[in-house]
């Protein structure tokens, strides 16, 4: 079973934009012109915020890993790890935050599982099943209007606007990347984004703060 993977120290997918000679073009730049080749509908409207759920699918030994619907597998930082042992389920719907605080023992992100009604700090280890029906892929980035197109294994879409503040992020982004979609909610202070959603760029283990547009 194919796992989509994570940056860890060198860029691990097949544009390894650091790696090319200067002369070489970016190849975000041949992603642009491919994407400007056609036109898309483009709504204007921003859809009331949903929690996005995710559902516990196993649990590790001692509660040190949890493993969600898509595939993902999220290590859990000693210390917290006793709650998912002790109290949480398969398929316990969990939502996921990020974390910007430094001393969150080094967690990138908050799982929080909103049957049991408690949290653990985590960071992602293993990203979703490439083609997973739970899985979200980027297919379409228009870095232009910065609008982003997701796709699960099931061939729904749903589009994103993207914070103008994370442009130089999203720049980065390049289609077929395994995205999760997680929760800004109540996190304005951390974030300084008033978006209902991050966008986490499993290969980039880094987020983009959105908004799911409304058709």
């Amino acid at each position: 079973m194919k796992r989509h993977l994570l940056t860890l120290g060198i860029l691990a997918t097949t544009f390894c934009v650091d790696a090319q000679p200067p002369e070489v073009p970016h190849a975000r730049d041949l992603v642009v012109k491919a994407i400007f080749d056609g036109e898309r509908p483009r709504p204007q409207t921003v859809a009331q915020p949903v929690v996005p759920y995710r559902r516990v699918n196993a649990i590790g030994r001692y509660g040190h890993e949890v493993t969600t619907d898509d595939g993902a597998t999220w290590s859990v930082i000693a210390g917290s790890n006793w709650q998912v042992y002790r109290t949480w389920d398969v398929n316990d719907a969990i939502v996921i935050f990020p974390v910007n605080s430094s001393w969150m023992w080094g967690a990138k992100y908050k799982l929080y599982n909103t049957h049991k009604r408690n949290e653990v700090y985590a960071n992602l280890t293993v990203g979703p099943i490439i083609a997973g029906p739970c899985t979200n892929e980027n297919v379409y980035l228009d870095y232009a209007n910065m609008q982003l197109t997701l796709q699960d294994g099931q061939g729904n879409q749903t589009l994103w606007y993207i914070d103008a503040d994370d442009t130089s992020e999203y720049y980065k982004w390049l289609p077929n990347e395994a995205v999760i979609v997680g929760s800004n909610e109540k996190m304005e202070l951390q974030t300084k984004s008033k978006c209902g959603y991050v966008l986490i760029n499993v290969a980039r283990n880094k987020y983009v703060r959105a908004d799911l547009a409304a058709y």
